[in-house]
């Protein structure tokens, strides 16, 4: 199971994080699975033999005080795995030993389905130890194919990782319980990998702008009710109604740079969508999409333009992105006014150039 945690190496995009005595970098393989720059991956530099950390990551009792669940693996290749979550209402299903050359390679794979959960994807786990003068290289890769999910993968075993090189240490397995902090090191792990990227597609009838990210801690009803004005979702508030079709968009939908019409659909509390344009008339269509993924909720915004609006589209980007950001920090019960104008002048210029360069 993808904690809400993921991440080999040619590297080309990323950074470093250090917490206490490790560090680990996020790195991206261009070489993996077809040349798509996906999975990130953890790299850290162990103190401690490999055959010790080898112990750690294959022995159920070691296992099971730094990753989530107990596991336990047939040390063999097309050996079960089994990763059980006693406290849950939902299992995981046995997975398989893929690869296997002790002590320096361990991977498996786990499968999603029957577990019953719509965010869970396949995924597969890879751990290689490589000799070191004081230790060992570990790399820790967790192919899932849910990009938008990589930073939140990221931090999720960054944290297991913490408390696996505390236990080696002869230190005590505890993780960091603080969930400020895992919010930090998504959004640090989120600009590294440019999940935080809006994109733009040209379809027949004109363009698509689309953003899609992880809202961490804050699931889909918590979102909902910020999206559509109904409470202040930090602090709670007085609740206000359901959007309706042909009313007014809620506030925190809207932003002065893409005008906003009548609300054209409604699907509580997954889909609010809205018209956007001018006087003469509607342009296109602006849609929020709320669904749970790991770790909180999943957004995917798009927004609709005809074909000959390219500086439209530059607005879009610029203003969506940072629409997102302000959107994020509410959520956390940050003041976000007033709208941080050089920041979208800023998003501007880097589409424009990401543009160009197409």
């Amino acid at each position: 199971m993808a904690v809400a945690s993921k991440v080999p190496p040619n590297r080309i995009g990323g950074g470093t994080r250090r917490r206490g005595a490790i560090s680990y970098e996020a790195v991206r393989d261009d070489a993996h699975r077809g040349g798509r720059p996906w999975p990130p991956a953890l790299r850290t530099q162990l103190r401690h033999p490999v055959e010790k950390v080898w112990y750690a990551i294959t022995e159920t009792e070691q296992l099971s005080q730094w990753m989530p669940g107990r596991v336990e693996i047939e040390l063999e290749v097309g050996g079960k795995v089994r990763w059980s979550f006693p406290e849950e209402a939902w299992a995981q299903p046995d997975g398989t030993v893929t690869a296997l050359d002790p002590p320096r390679l361990l991977e498996f794979f786990m499968p999603a389905a029957g577990a019953g959960l719509d965010w869970l994807k396949d995924e597969t786990l890879r751990f290689e130890l490589t000799p070191a003068p004081e230790g060992c290289l570990l790399v820790f890769t967790d192919v899932v194919e849910d990009r938008a999910g990589a930073a939140s993968f990221a931090a999720g075993w960054q944290g297991c990782l913490d408390v696996l090189a505390a236990l080696l240490g002869g230190g005590p397995a505890e993780s960091d319980e603080d969930p400020a902090r895992y919010v930090e090191l998504f959004e640090e792990y989120m600009r590294s990998f440019g999940l935080d990227e809006g994109t733009a597609q040209p379809g027949a009838d004109g363009w698509t702008v689309r953003f899609e990210r992880q809202l961490m801690g804050h699931g889909v009803d918590e979102v909902w009710r910020a999206l559509a004005g109904q409470e202040d979702a930090a602090s709670g508030g007085t609740a206000a109604g359901e959007p309706v079709v042909g009313g007014p968009p809620p506030l925190a939908m809207t932003n002065g740079y893409v005008p906003a019409g009548a609300v054209t659909a409604v699907e509580a509390p997954g889909m609010l969508e809205c018209a956007w344009g001018a006087e003469d008339g509607p342009a296109g269509r602006v849609r929020w999409e709320l669904r749970e993924g790991p770790g909180g909720a999943r957004v995917v915004l798009t927004q609709t333009l005809p074909g000959e609006a390219a500086d439209e589209l530059l607005t879009a980007l610029a203003a969506w992105h940072t629409h997102l950001e302000l959107f994020a920090r509410s959520l956390r019960g940050e003041d976000v006014c007033p709208w941080p104008e050089g920041r979208t002048r800023e998003l501007r210029a880097h589409y424009e150039a990401s543009l160009a360069a197409r």
